[in-house]
This record gives C-alpha cells, sequence and structure tokens, in this order.
C-alpha cells in the first residue's frame, strides 16, 4: 500500500474510534437526542434471548442501528446515573438550611450558641473555602405549626376551638409554607446559576401572616371567636425555660421566641444583593396558601 495512503487509512481509523468514544461519552445519564439527531424512544424488548445489556427497557434512537453512531442505552443504567449525576450536583451547589436565616436572628438561649451558632460557623467555613453555594430558607413548617395554630398541646392534632395562646403581641409576622411546596421551590434551585452563592427566601406574600391575623382567619373558617391568652416577652422567656430542662425543647422554645416575638423571619427587606423570594424567582410553582391550607381542617 502506498504510505501516504496508509497514513490516511490510519488517521480515519482514528478519528473514527474517537468519535465512538466520544458518543460512548455521551450517553452517559438520560441521553436527550441521538448524536444522529434522531429523537429517542422508550423501547421494551420482547426477545427474552441472551443479551449483553441488563433489562428489558432502552432509551433507543428511532433510527437506531447496530453501528456504534445511534443511543441504545439501557433504562436502568440511564436512570442510576442521572440519579448519580442529579446527587453530585446538589451537594456540590446546595448548601440548604431549613428555618430562619441563621444571619438574621436574635435568638436567646440555648438556640443561639446550639442551633444558631454552629450553623453560623458551618456557613463562614463554606464562604473561606470558596465552596459553591445557595442557602435556602423555608421558614415554618406547615405541618408543624398550622396544623394546632401553634399550640403544641399533648395530643391536639387539629387547631383549637374554644381557646388560644398566642406569643408576645400576636404583630409579628411569619412565613409558614406547606412541606411539599418547599421541596418544588428546592428541585427549581438546584440547577439555577442566577442563585449560584445566593440566599433562597421562599416567603409567599399569601403565607406571611402574624399570629393574630393567623387566628382571625381560623375564627372566620370555623365561624366562632376564640378566647385569646397573649404571654408577653417576658413571661414567654421565663415560660420557656421553666417547661422542661431538656435541651431540645428549650431549644424549639426559644426558636418560637425569635420568630413569633422578634420577627426574625421577616424584619428585613430582602435585597439583591444577598438573596431573592422564591416565589417571585419562580412565579410558575403554584403555592399552597395558609388559608388554602386551614380550611382542610375547618
Amino acid at each position: 500500500m502506498d504510505p501516504e495512503e496508509d497514513f490516511r487509512h490510519s488517521k480515519r481509523q482514528h478519528e473514527h474510534i474517537n468519535m465512538l468514544s466520544f458518543v460512548a461519552d455521551s450517553e452517559y445519564g438520560i441521553p436527550k437526542r441521538c448524536l444522529c439527531g434522531g429523537r429517542l424512544i422508550n423501547e421494551v424488548r420482547e426477545n427474552e434471548a441472551y443479551d449483553s445489556l441488563p433489562g428489558k427497557r432502552f432509551f433507543t434512537c428511532r433510527n437506531y442501528e447496530a453501528d456504534g453512531l445511534h443511543y441504545r442505552q439501557p433504562w436502568v443504567i440511564g436512570v442510576q446515573e442521572e440519579l448519580e449525576r442529579l446527587t453530585k450536583r446538589v451537594e456540590e451547589a446546595e448548601q440548604s438550611e431549613f428555618g430562619t436565616d441563621v444571619d438574621k436572628t436574635g435568638a436567646v438561649e440555648p438556640a443561639k450558641p446550639l442551633v444558631f451558632g454552629a450553623k453560623r460557623r458551618i456557613r463562614r467555613a463554606v464562604e473561606a473555602e470558596g465552596i459553591p453555594y445557595t442557602y435556602v430558607f423555608n421558614n415554618c413548617a406547615a405541618g408543624l405549626y398550622l396544623c394546632t395554630l401553634l399550640q403544641f398541646q399533648p395530643g391536639l392534632t387539629s387547631p383549637p376551638r374554644d381557646k388560644v395562646t398566642i406569643l408576645g403581641d400576636g404583630n409579628a409576622k411569619v412565613v409558614f409554607n406547606k412541606e411539599e411546596d418547599v421541596a418544588a421551590y428546592m428541585i427549581r434551585a438546584v440547577d439555577d446559576p442566577r442563585i449560584l452563592n445566593q440566599t433562597v427566601y421562599i416567603s409567599p406574600p399569601k403565607n406571611v401572616l402574624s399570629m393574630n391575623e393567623l387566628v382571625a382567619l381560623w375564627e372566620n373558617n370555623i365561624g366562632k371567636s376564640l378566647e385569646k391568652t397573649y404571654i408577653s416577652e417576658e413571661e414567654g422567656y421565663v415560660i420557656f425555660l421553666a417547661v422542661s430542662p431538656v435541651v431540645p425543647v428549650t431549644i424549639l422554645l426559644s426558636i418560637n421566641h425569635s420568630v413569633f416575638v422578634k420577627e426574625d423571619q421577616t424584619n428585613f427587606t430582602i435585597e439583591p444583593t444577598f438573596g431573592v423570594e422564591a416565589s417571585e424567582l419562580y412565579p410558575d410553582v403554584k403555592y399552597t396558601s395558609i388559608e388554602e391550607y386551614l380550611s382542610h381542617f375547618a
């Protein structure tokens, strides 16, 4: 063979092998479209004969030919790889915190050092190392607070219909979110480059109410006025410490003090320099309002 022709042949063969390698690499995870431009279909194999590819379902190019130039990805492998990819992206891009922004709270003991202090140290370490992050704050979980209207009484599984205890003067604005809505916003935030190294506050406008407004909304739902007992900030803190010497209980109570008395979730303005509100960032996400949530208990 002519040496020049032999060289050209070797070059073409090398390029072909490289192309096959590129195709194989691009098949990682769930492929969006075949390299040839063809649409992918869900193929279900009917033949039970031996096949080196595991499973019976595939992501397959509609123009598939066994020439190494078209996709035929086993469904189980594609899904597993996609989950691994998404998990890695979450770990790299998302430093998630639930509850109140630790840099904006004036919580008292014991939550101040044991919860918020520890979280602050973690945040500063993440930022100092240059690790990409997105802080997400869901504020108050509806399943914990709204289902009993903040009345943490043993055996209580629905909002009270006779009397209610209110921390402080009841005018502090608080944010409540259904857990499923928090998950929906979290999923959207994972892949969003706009919020890299930013803070996302899940504070939809219909879910920001004071305790007085919350009680009034519930009274309207049941058509009855409740007997109200107000606990001042000073009385409340004494009660918090006297309820139980068990640290987890006092932590929860001191967190409630910071939220429902100190108004730590809403006593600041969300500025573009450090954060964004989730329902403004993702207006297409339909969230459950407090009014909707409470209507299920009426």
